[in-house]
């Protein structure tokens, strides 16, 4: 059985966007680390109590960050296949076109989104989600999602822009202190 997915996408962020780009990569990564992080919490710590098995700690967890640039290779990728390249080819024009960003050092080359998975730390777990054929379904995640999907992206969009705001003000003391 493969695990259920829920996929967000917020929109209307340009304005953190292009701040977000204004940041060096590492700081940007950070920046969104932290906010990603921030807003996950409410959904783990709500899930952890609603887990019927306490011997597993901590038994829901945030997975590692996967962070994205802009969009070359997306659009290299998408251009290719439009052109009717096989996959492996238009995979290989996403890769230079990707390589050709991080060496101009342009907007594609900042990093702009982050992507994570809350979930339970062993596929025992999903017995209890979903139910065997000897147990009936106890969920924990649908619910914790439910509850807190609304304020995990105004957390996030909050966090984000205080995260970016400290980050600039950082910079800027630290240019200051160099001239």
């Amino acid at each position: 059985m493969a695990k259920p997915t829920v996929k967000v996408k917020v929109e209307g962020l340009v304005e953190l966007q292009a701040a977000l780009k204004e940041l060096p990569k590492a700081t940007g990564k950070n920046t969104i680390r932290r906010a990603l992080t921030a807003a996950c919490q409410p959904i783990i710590e709500t899930a952890t109590s609603l887990t019927r098995v306490k011997r597993v700690s901590p038994a829901v967890v945030m997975s590692k960050i996967k962070f994205t640039s802009g969009g070359a290779g997306k659009r290299a990728f998408a251009a290719a296949m439009a052109r009717g390249a096989t996959r492996q080819e238009a995979g290989e024009a996403a890769h230079e076109a990707n390589a050709a960003a991080k060496e101009s050092g342009g907007d594609d080359a900042t990093v702009t989104s982050g992507v994570t998975a809350v979930g339970p730390t062993k596929a025992a777990f999903y017995g209890f989600e979903y139910g065997t054929v000897k147990q009936a379904p106890q969920p924990f995640m649908r619910p914790a999602w439910d509850q807190h999907k609304e304020e995990a992206v105004e957390i996030f969009r909050d966090e984000l822009k205080m995260q970016i705001e400290k980050a600039a003000a950082r910079l800027a003391k630290k240019a200051a202190k160099i001239k």
